[in-house]
């Protein structure tokens, strides 16, 4: 084991669980018991080559206070202290005493050590940097205890400020001979820990082992000697690395504050006041204690009190705790607060806590708005400055939780003059937050990427920020990203972007939004292409999402007639051969929402196919969505829809031999609407007595201009007992009214019955 080196450790995988981990450190701990301190150094480097490699294994467990223990004759094993001894007896010792290590020293029998040479040998020892271990330190220190306390002081008072960066030892070995044996009385005397850590140790504070803070942790300080020790690692904090200050808090404010075994926990009852509880307890170190932290220590923290000395990151731990993210006060003092000092520091400190571990706060949008305004006057004079890593960081993390309301103004400003690969960054990062934005930022934000790209182009002649040998479906992708549904059909014809190019970067909900856009809706050579790309892959599934999106938050494309054609017969293509494993749900997605922009070109054909073999409730449906576009289809269409309805129900009588589909209970006026909804009125009066429906029946489901083209397409116009029902039923209600309806109808479009 004396032969290991940190180098044979290097194989250990990295995915190492903590028990084997814990395996092989007790096994390298335990062979220092049995090895001499010169064979000893392969052993204890490969140990701190374990803590530093493997920290979520190492860090648990350094919360726990461990001794190190003092074996004499392993330490002393093999040194020759004739040479020490001899310079003594020759009476040369205060000159000599720096030719010696500290081992030496400490395995002499020689009684030399005075106070003064103890001050010697600290001074000289920690400017050299010579590092020994623990367990030499405190056979050292035990040596000369009876002038340790003495030359502790001389020492302190003269190193002055002066901080010895390999010390931390030198602390570890105080702890175990002077601290771990202080009384009770003494751990609770502010004069006496004030002459030891503001003095006698002072000059070591600065290197403090985790070991030795959480041992410090376990000791009964009263909450004002506990103080003292806070203000005295706070006079230090300055030469501590960032590290050390977190692990001051982490190993030992942390564990003494959270004690229960105390008369006064967390120090609370003493001190009047948040901000005055936060500067004696944690003082120069409250930065690294989380708002969670802080409200375990002290359940009556007022926060709102303590605003005013919170870090960014503790402001924004504040935000995500309190679900504060729509409190708008709150939002506008954590921005005041913010802008004092380095405004740039502290808004990247506040905002890269508030998305630390993939966290997302959820701001309403007048919050979002004010975050987003306060931020963007913080952070734009900075720009110039910014690298593209900077702009990743920002637009791609740290405001990702209110991009959403990054404004066209905020855009032109932060791309004038930007290159294309950062101008890119920026809209890679929007994209990430399209989905939050409402539709008229989405346009505005458009509008402003067209404009950087038309200058862009203007100065480089040929299409904007084009990378040499880059397709136009990259080009569209790294220049718009998604924002380019929003875009017109002639913004991206001055670019030279071939329409497939556009079309293979987006997806079928991306393509319902380019066609509502883009004014292209009835270009056919576009629906076209448009189909094309739907028709890759699953087919299906890329209509659904299409026209799903189509029709979203009640948008309606106008299609002429002839574009309308083609777009509902490639839909049924695709879809018909699917109607066998439709559910009534489906039927209603569909024919009441999905199709209805195309439904109009709905063929007798295309119903004959969809009805054929389906049940009566599945047919209804159908009826029921065609009838919300009657008023879209021609005369002829109308007539064609209604002979095929009449076909179905034909078939459906002939199979049940009862009026075709008729509910138990059901009125005539009730399977009217049901069955034939307003195409009833393009039946002929015959087709209707089939069904064995009363004419009063009938006419009851009418307005006065359907009552109107029913007598056209019925027949009935000399059949007096239909003219008598027909007159009953307009005499109803505002006759006049509908007398005038009824005549309008019959004598529409040159008709006359």
């Amino acid at each position: 084991m004396a032969s290991i080196l940190p180098s044979s450790l290097r194989v250990i995988p990295s995915n190492i669980t903590c028990e084997s981990y814990q395996a092989i450190y007790d096994g390298l701990a335990q062979s220092l018991a049995a090895l001499p301190l010169d064979l000893s150094q392969g052993v204890r480097s490969s140990k701190q080559y374990l803590q530093d490699t493997f920290p979520r294994c190492s860090v648990p467990a350094s919360f726990v206070c461990k001794v190190t223990p003092v074996h004499v004759n392993l330490i002393c094993d093999g040194v020759d202290g004739s040479k020490l001894e001899q310079i003594l007896s020759a009476g040369n010792s205060s000159a000599a005493l720096c030719n010696f290590t500290i081992t030496e020293h400490a395995c002499s029998s020689a009684p030399y050590l005075t106070s003064s040479n103890l001050v010697t040998l600290l001074n000289c020892t920690l400017k050299s940097q010579n590092i020994y271990p623990v367990e030499v330190w405190k056979l050292f220190f035990q040596k000369a205890s009876a002038v340790l306390d003495q030359a502790l002081e001389t020492f302190a008072n003269m190193a002055s400020n002066n901080t010895y960066p390999t010390s931390s030892n030198v602390l570890e070995a105080l702890g175990e001979v002077r601290i771990d044996n202080f009384n009770q009385a003494q751990l609770q005397s502010e004069e006496f820990i004030t002459s030891w850590f503001k003095t006698k140790i002072r000059p070591f504070l600065a290197v403090p082992s985790f070991n030795f803070l959480f041992c410090l942790s376990s000791k009964n300080f009263s909450c004002q000697t506990y103080q003292t020790v806070i203000q005295a690692f706070g006079s230090q904090k300055a030469s501590m690395d960032r590290d050390t200050q977190q692990a001051v808090f982490t190993h030992f404010i942390k564990p003494f504050l959270s004690r229960n075994d105390s008369t006064d926990p967390g120090c609370v009852s003493s001190i009047t006041g948040s901000q005055a509880w936060l500067k004696a307890n944690l003082g120069d170190f409250s930065d690294f204690a989380t708002v969670q932290d802080l409200q375990a220590f002290n359940p009556n923290l007022s926060t709102a009190e303590l605003l005013s000395v919170f870090s960014p990151s503790q402001m924004a731990q504040l935000v995500l705790s309190l679900g504060a993210s729509n409190n708008t006060d709150l939002i506008d003092r954590v921005f005041e607060r913010l802008q004092e000092g380095n405004a740039l520091k502290n808004v990247d400190g506040f905002l890269t806590q508030l998305t630390a571990n993939g966290q997302m706060p959820i701001f309403q949008p007048v919050v979002r708005d004010r975050v987003m305004n306060t931020t963007f006057i913080i952070i734009s004079p900075h720009f110039s400055t910014f690298t593209t890593n900077d702009y990743e960081l920002w637009f791609h993390v740290k405001l990702i939780p209110i991009l959403a309301s990054f404004t066209p103004e905020m855009l032109i400003n932060t791309t004038t003059k930007i290159s294309c690969t950062n101008y890119q960054v920026i809209v890679s990062g929007l994209a990430l937050v399209i989905q939050e934005m409402p539709l008229y930022r989405r346009q505005e934000i458009t509008h402003g990427l067209l404009g950087y790209l038309r200058n862009a182009e203007n100065a480089i002649n040929e299409p904007a920020c084009r990378q040499q040998n880059e397709s136009d479906a990259q080009w569209v992708k790294a220049n718009l990203g998604p924002f380019v549904q929003y875009t017109a059909y002639s913004d991206l014809k001055d670019f030279n972007i071939s329409t497939a190019g556009l079309l293979s970067t987006l997806n079928p909900s991306e393509v319902a939004q380019l066609l509502l856009s883009s004014g292209a809706s009835n270009n056919t050579d576009f629906i076209d292409l448009v189909f094309e790309q739907l028709e890759q892959g699953n087919a299906l599934k890329n209509v659904d999402e299409f026209l799903t999106q189509l029709t979203a938050n009640g948008q309606t494309p106008h299609f002429q007639p002839v574009v309308r054609d083609r777009v509902m017969n490639t839909t049924f293509i695709i879809i018909s051969p699917h109607f066998s494993t439709f559910t009534t749900n489906d039927y209603e997605l569909w024919f009441h929402v999905k199709l209805i922009p195309i439904l109009a070109s709905f063929t007798p054909e295309m119903l004959i196919n969809t009805t054929t073999t389906i049940s009566c409730t599945n047919y209804q449906v159908i009826v029921s969505g065609l009838a919300l576009v009657i008023q879209e289809m021609p005369l002829y269409r109308r007539q064609e829809i209604t002979h095929g309805l009449l076909g179905y129900l034909r078939n459906a009588d002939n199979a049940i031999n009862e009026p075709a589909c008729r509910q138990q209970n059901e009125s005539d006026a009730q399977w009217v609407k049901a069955k034939l909804g307003p195409f009833v009125q393009y039946t002929a009066y015959s087709d209707l007595k089939d069904f064995n429906i009363s004419t009063a029946g009938l006419l009851s489901t009418l307005n006065p201009s359907e009552v109107a083209q029913l007598l056209l397409s019925s027949g009935a116009s000399n059949n007096t007992d239909f003219i008598d029902l027909v007159f009953e039923q307009l005499e109803q209600g505002n006759a006049l009214k509908n007398v005038d309806e009824f005549l309008t109808q019959l004598t529409a479009n040159g008709q006359v019955g």
